[in-house]
């Protein structure tokens, strides 16, 4: 017999309102990290205060990513404009470190997935690959080729992970679990691994276009999927056939386009330009 503690249903703790739809999240240590469709980046404290925003796109940003760089914190961005924004936050301030150039269509992951079909590596560090600065939002900024363009995919690509598979996110604790969110409202946990079944798992979440996917990073077993009906949806795979939990923010109808957990609390956002923080 194992014995499963119940958690208790997450209720509104907090919202935080942005200028523009929320399209990408990071959850770091201390920071909430958001990139909207107004092309800003947006950082904020875990009081929920604004530290640091900037205009690091023309188009709407599709995706962050954050890196540890010894102190400060670079931040990584793809957009619509067809660009990957390299920026480092530090001492409150954000400062563009280079503008990655070369894909011919929006980007929607990094390392930068493409609707052109490539995925770009990039370098943060090796200046060979620098081309002339450019201005960007009366800034000069170096612009940068990638390292290489991985080819091969005959669609859009528009999202990548440390294996080679798409439209996935990687669990924390067990590298070969693959969770996948599709159009017919089911959510589906891979095992590569396995040589005789290598999809491990159905979760119906009975909403359409899961879009975000996120693992709780202290429980190897619950994840959340945020969905275009506005809801988050969370999931414990032990309970396969129904969701732990269904929240939704008080604009019911907006699409939800991003989804994190910070600890016990779990934030989501898109187009109602609110980041929601729901804790348990």
């Amino acid at each position: 017999i194992e014995y499963m503690p119940a958690d208790t249903p997450p209720e509104e703790k907090d919202c935080i309102l942005h200028d523009d739809w929320i399209s990408a999240l990071k959850v770091t240590e201390k920071y909430y990290i958001t990139g909207c469709y107004d092309g800003q980046i947006y950082v904020w404290d875990k009081n929920n205060s604004l530290v640091a925003k900037e205009i690091v796109h023309k188009k709407p940003i599709k995706c962050i990513d954050v890196f540890d760089d010894g102190g400060s914190i670079l931040i990584v961005s793809g957009s619509l404009d067809r660009t990957i924004s390299v920026n480092r936050f530090s001492h409150g301030k954000i400062e563009r470190v280079f503008v990655g150039i070369g894909h011919k269509n929006s980007i929607y992951s990094i390392a930068s997935g493409c609707f052109d079909s490539t995925i770009g590596i990039w370098s943060v560090y090796d200046d060979s690959y620098n081309k002339d600065v450019i201005t960007v939002e009366k800034k000069k900024v170096q612009a940068k080729s990638c390292v290489t363009f991985m080819e091969g995919h005959k669609d859009a690509v528009t999202q990548a992970c440390d294996v080679a598979f798409l439209n996935i996110v990687q669990s924390p604790f067990e590298p070969h679990w693959l969770a996948s969110g599709h159009a017919d409202g089911i959510i589906r946990i891979w095992n590569p691994l396995d040589k005789e079944s290598v999809l491990y798992k159905k979760l119906p979440s009975n909403s359409p276009m899961n879009f975000a996917l996120a693992w709780k990073p202290d429980n190897q077993f619950v994840l959340c999927a945020g969905s275009y009906d506005g809801s988050v949806r969370t999931f414990d795979l032990r309970h396969p056939k129904e969701c732990l939990f269904i929240v939704k923010s008080a604009a019911e109808d907006d699409k939800v386009f991003v989804c994190e957990f910070d600890g016990n609390d779990l934030l989501f956002g898109g187009e109602a330009k609110k980041l929601n923080i729901f804790s348990n």
